[in-house]
Order: structure tokens, then C-alpha cells, then sequence
């Protein structure tokens, strides 16, 4: 067997700061005798930078232009706002995950993360100028039942990472837990003024965290669970924070998250309306550039306006009759609270309402500054009020009644970006009905349902066993 030899090359030797500070003579003697003569304050392994001292912004600048050009490539142009949400949160977020395992980011660096990840979510350019933010950052890294849009913030991420040091510390038996234990104690003591930073940190969360932490036969557990996961962590930290009533309207089960992400925008105050703007001292014309009647606001659009209402009621007919024009929230309590809606027509109106929302947005008439100004790959398509009403015909033929509105979701499953798809594809069959025989008719609605998804199976079948 060859004996092993070191490579020069690749392996570094560093002294800590207090053998450098008393200037040991020790420490020539030690790197002639391994022949190693490369010296170095800061050392990398596994892309992390390591050393015996706090490391400086230098020392992530590597990291900070790795994640920039991840966000200000290519990708960026091509997706849309739910894309860029589903970008942020499987790439960015799991390599600041990953960095906070090895090191302590400063606060100039979480700074940076936050500044570049609102631009790349709301603009789709991570290295735009100054912008008009209408939400804040720790706002859409909340829980979608908080609120948010379920992006884990920095700090959410450290606490989770303190959380299972902690338990691992506690319950496993190994030298380098003995070590800590030895050294600093427990982390539910106070501090000395001479510990390291990360121990601070780790004392910091065991504090904020105690009541989910319970002692059982000599271990530690969370929450008295034998078994956890990352997610347990994250509904400690958040827990403190208040329920969103909308939540469970917005981010239902068969929710579409294209759509969806605007229903929230509107909710929250995120869309750059003439009277938000108005407030911020921009000067724009207030009027409703739909029915110039009006102020243009959110309630106003949503669903106060002529335009946007009619295509409401044409869409959910028995809209029609709620006595005064409801907002956003009004018309999710009218369908959580109607005693005749099952539990997956509720969901079909919730997803049919942030439908409009997207589309009153893309028209062509609200201006680009204030429509779908992140638009990306979106299309800013005509939804105008005759096409919208021809979503309430019926059809009607040998004892058959399909309503039409049900076809409008087709173009949210093929993910066109618009109803119009849906509106046009369904017309097309229309023209072509009187060619079709009888069982075809049956098994177009049926695959119409299933093409909605997993989630619309049901609907698929109900319509088919209607018409059968």
C-alpha cells in the first residue's frame, strides 16, 4: 500500500487569533515540521469561508454576486410573478439556508438578500433602480395562513437552524456536544461577554423559543415530539403572529397559484392604484379608466366598477343578487357563508374571483404602470364586456344543460394566462356541435372537467353523469 503524501497545494495552515496576538514561537517550529508554509486568515470549504474571527462583507461577496446572477439572468424575463415566487423560494432561499449552516451572515448582507429578492419578485430585475414597493418585505415572507406568500425570512431561517442545534446538542451523544457542553454550558443561561457570536445567537433562540421546548426522561424534545422536521420550527417562529381570515379563500386546495398571487396582491394594498398612487404624491388621473366614474381604488375596481362587476355576475350569476356591490372580502364571506354551495363549489368561486382580479388587471385599458407591472411572460389580453357575457349562455339540446361558466377555468389549467382561451376554445365547440354525436357531447364535458386537474375530477364527473 502507497503511503499517503499531503498536497502543498491544498492544504492551508492557520493559527488562531490569540496565538498570533502572544506571537508564539511555536508556531514557525510547527510549520516546518509539516512542511506546510501557506498561511491564511480566511479558508473556504464547501464554498463557505471559515476562520478563527468574525469575517468581514468581503468575505460573502462571492456569495452575494452568486445569488445576483441567478436572479438577473435569462429566467427572469421569461417568468411570471408565480414563477418568480416559486424561483425565490426553491434557489435563493435554500442557498441562504445552506450559508447559514456554515456562517453568520451580517446584517449588511441580509439587507442586500431582501433589497434584490423584492426587486426580482415585484419587477423581475434584481438590479433595477429605485422602486415603488407597495408591499413589505417581511409582509410576503409570512405563512400563507399569516398572510404572506410563504417565503421564510433570514431570521426565520437562522431560528430554525439554532432550533436544531439545540436538540442535537441536548440529546446526542458525541465529543463535539460534550465540547460545547463543557465550554459554554447550557443555552439557556445567560451568555458571558467573552462567548462567540454563533453561541450568542443560539442562546438568543433557546430564550425565545423555551416554551416549545419540554424536558422528558432526560432529553429534550419540541414540543414533547419524538420526531421533527424543519417545519415544526417555522410554526414556532411564526406562531406568535395573527391568522389571516382570507387565507383559506385565497390559498384553498384547488387554488391556482398565477392567480392567486394577484387575489393576495389585491387584499394586502399591493397594486399601484391611482388613489395609492395619489397618496404617495405621484400625480396620475384618479379616474377609473374602466368606467370614469368613480375614484380608482381597490375597492373600487374589485368590485365596485360597472366593468368589473359585470364580469362578476356573469361569471357567478347568484352575485347578482347580493343587495350592494360587495369588495374583496364581502364576496369570500357571501360564498363561505352560502348554506347551498358544497365545499368544491366554494373553491371554484374563490378561484373564479382572483380570475377576474388577473383579468381586470391585464386589460389592455389599465395602464402598464399599474396593471400587471411584473408581468413577465403575462399577456396583456382584451377581456371585454361582450365576451364576458357570453360566458352566462346556456346550452341547452336533447335534455342537456351545461353552463358555460364552468369553462372559463379551462384556460387557468391550460395556463395561457387569460379566461379567453377557455372563452374561445369553448366557442369553438359550440360551432362545431351540430357534427358531434350525442356520446360525444358527453365525453367533451367529462374531459372538460378532468383537464381542470386533479382537483376538478369531481366536477368532470358530476357534469358527465348530468348529461348521461
Amino acid at each position: 500500500m502507497k503511503s499517503l503524501v499531503e498536497n502543498h497545494y491544498i492544504v492551508l495552515l492557520f493559527f488562531g487569533e490569540k496565538n498570533q496576538l502572544h506571537n508564539i514561537p511555536h508556531s514557525d517550529d510547527i510549520r516546518s515540521a509539516l512542511n506546510l508554509h501557506n498561511s491564511k486568515d480566511v479558508i473556504t470549504y464547501l464554498g463557505i469561508p471559515i476562520a478563527y474571527k468574525r469575517l468581514k462583507i468581503s468575505d460573502f461577496h462571492l456569495f452575494m454576486e452568486k445569488v445576483t446572477k441567478k436572479l438577473s439572468g435569462w429566467n427572469a424575463n421569461l417568468l411570471s410573478l408565480a414563477g418568480r415566487l416559486q424561483f425565490l423560494k426553491y434557489t435563493m432561499t435554500n442557498s441562504i439556508a445552506y450559508w447559514i449552516r456554515g456562517s453568520i451572515l451580517p446584517k449588511y448582507v441580509q439587507k442586500f438578500f431582501k433589497k434584490i429578492a423584492s426587486k426580482f419578485l415585484f419587477f423581475g430585475d434584481a438590479l433595477t433602480g429605485r422602486k415603488l414597493h407597495m408591499v413589505a418585505w417581511v409582509n410576503v415572507c409570512k405563512p400563507k395562513s399569516k398572510g404572506g406568500l410563504g417565503l421564510h425570512s433570514i431570521l426565520a431561517l437562522i431560528y430554525g437552524f439554532n432550533c436544531a442545534l439545540i436538540l442535537r446538542f441536548s440529546n446526542l451523544d458525541y465529543p463535539l456536544a460534550a465540547w460545547i457542553t463543557a465550554k459554554y454550558g447550557n443555552p439557556w443561561q445567560s451568555p458571558s461577554r467573552l462567548v462567540s457570536p454563533l453561541w450568542k445567537a443560539i442562546c438568543t433562540t433557546a430564550d425565545e423559543a423555551k416554551v416549545n421546548f419540554s424536558f422528558v426522561d432526560n432529553a429534550v424534545k419540541w414540543k414533547g415530539l419524538n420526531k421533527y422536521n424543519f417545519s415544526n420550527f417555522m410554526e414556532g417562529f411564526y406562531y406568535s403572529f395573527a391568522d389571516c381570515q382570507w387565507a383559506n379563500s385565497v390559498w384553498h386546495r384547488k387554488s391556482v397559484l398565477r392567480y392567486s398571487v394577484f387575489g393576495w396582491l389585491a387584499l394586502v394594498g399591493g397594486l399601484k392604484t391611482a388613489v395609492e398612487l395619489s397618496r404617495r404624491n405621484i400625480q396620475v388621473d384618479l379616474e377609473c379608466v374602466f368606467c370614469h366614474n368613480a375614484p380608482e381604488s381597490i375597492s373600487h375596481l374589485f368590485f365596485d366598477c360597472n366593468f368589473s362587476h359585470s364580469i362578476l355576475c356573469n361569471l357567478i350569476p347568484a352575485a347578482s343578487s347580493i343587495l350592494l356591490r360587495p369588495n374583496i372580502h364581502q364576496l369570500f364571506d357571501w360564498i363561505a357563508e352560502c348554506p347551498t354551495y358544497n365545499e368544491q363549489t366554494k373553491c371554484f368561486y374563490y378561484l373564479i374571483t382572483c380570475c377576474v382580479i388577473y383579468s381586470v388587471l391585464s386589460h389592455d385599458g389599465m395602464p402598464a404602470t399599474r396593471g400587471l407591472w411584473a408581468a413577465g411572460s403575462c399577456n396583456r389580453t382584451l377581456f371585454s364586456e361582450p365576451v364576458a357575457s357570453r360566458l352566462s349562455l346556456t346550452f341547452c339540446g336533447g335534455g342537456i344543460r351545461v353552463h358555460l361558466h364552468l369553462l372559463a377555468v379551462v384556460g387557468c389549467s391550460l395556463g395561457l394566462g387569460n379566461l379567453c382561451f377557455g372563452i374561445t376554445g369553448w366557442n369553438a365547440l359550440l360551432s362545431s356541435l351540430k357534427t358531434f354525436v350525442y356520446n360525444r357531447i358527453h365525453v367533451a364535458a367529462a374531459l372538460v372537467g378532468c383537464s381542470l386537474g386533479p382537483g376538478f375530477w369531481l366536477c368532470g364527473l358530476d357534469c358527465f353523469c348530468s348529461v348521461s
